[in-house]
Parts: C-alpha cells; structure tokens; sequence
C-alpha cells in the first residue's frame, strides 16, 4: 500500500510546486549563460549547448533577446542565436518593457527590439523601463522620463 500512495503523494507536491510537468521536447524555452574557456555561450534546460560560446560576455534573455558583447561592443541575439540587433555600441543593458538602454560614446539612450534609437542618447545613465517610465541621470541627479522621452519627473539632486 505504501508503494502505491509515495508516487502518487510526490506527483501532486511536484504539481503543486509547478515541477510535475517535465518537457521532453528538443528546443527550450530558457537558455542560460555560461562561460567556457573565456567565451560566453548558452546551455539549454538540459545542460546542451544551446548557442555556441563565442562572445566575450553573455547575458540572461529578457523580453526575447539577450545582450552580448563581441569586437568591445555591445549587441542584442534571439533565443537561435542570430544578431536582432548587430553590435554596435559601447555599453547596453537588458530589454525591459519593449526597449533597452544603450551607450554611444559616453551618454546613453533607448533602442526598441529592431535595434531603432527610440530616445536619443543624451544621460549619465540610463535605467530600465518599467510601468511605461525609467530612470536616468544627468550629472548627478536622477528624473525619470515616459517611453516617449518626455520628463514625468524632472532630475533633481
């Protein structure tokens, strides 16, 4: 009896926990970053290497596209691999409600998901995106402006 009721108990505490539906399909949905000899690369769920290491840094996917850096500058790939966005500048951070933060030269500005400069590079710094605002900075003080580039909040110090 004790046989029968073990499998049974840890199916539904792995379905409760979300862990009861194992994929078996060959592509993954989550890739990882890894670092193998100094080049950056992608494993899959099953620990298979999803992309090629090949870029001098990797990082995690957000909103469909990750950023790596190859040549000193900074780009965007899909989930297969291939450029979204050619690299192309000298700093980037992760996508986050639709666009990315990215540096040309020393200020920073936003690009949308086909690599087209949304808000021209003019800040210090340049937050992500998150409820249709980011924060940014200009010298040292902090405002935060709307996907259109428009201050809601002026920066003071």
């Amino acid at each position: 009896m004790k046989a029968k009721i073990f499998p049974t108990t840890l199916f539904l505490i792995l379905s409760f926990l979300g862990l009861g539906q194992i994929s078996c399909s060959k592509s993954s949905s989550l890739l990882f970053p890894i670092n193998q000899n100094g080049r950056w690369g992608y494993l899959d769920e099953q620990k298979r290497t999803a992309i090629n290491p090949q870029f001098e840094y990797a990082g995690f996917f957000h909103d469909g596209l990750a950023r790596v850096k190859i040549g000193g500058k900074y780009g965007y790939i899909d989930k297969s691999g291939k450029y979204a966005i050619n690299p192309q500048f000298d700093g980037a951070h992760f996508f986050h409600d639709g666009l990315a933060g990215v540096k040309v030269g020393k200020k920073w500005g936003y690009v949308d998901k086909r690599g087209n400069i949304v808000i021209k590079p003019q800040f210090d710094d340049a937050g992500f995106f998150d409820e249709g605002v980011a924060r940014v900075k200009i010298g040292n003080r902090y405002g935060y402006i709307d996907k259109n580039g428009k201050y809601v909040w002026k920066p003071v110090n």
